[in-house]
């Protein structure tokens, strides 16, 4: 479900990142373009990572069992 949303934040808001030496920056080029927009969308590309982790956590205790 994460994904839709995803799917829709990263069209409208179009991120563009920018990293130079230890900074990181996100601006917004869509149409939805305001910092709740970036924040939101930060917010929602996080909550992947963690859904990742227990998917490769239960593959590995699978794959262990048999």
């Amino acid at each position: 479900l994460n994904d839709f949303y995803f799917t829709d934040i990263h069209g409208l808001t179009q991120p563009i990142a920018c990293t130079y030496g230890d900074a990181f920056v996100i601006f917004a080029s869509g149409t939805w373009s305001s910092q709740f927009s970036i924040s939101y969308y930060a917010a929602t590309f996080t909550q992947t990572l963690p859904l990742l982790m227990h998917l490769f956590i239960y593959r590995y205790f699978v794959l262990k069992r048999s």
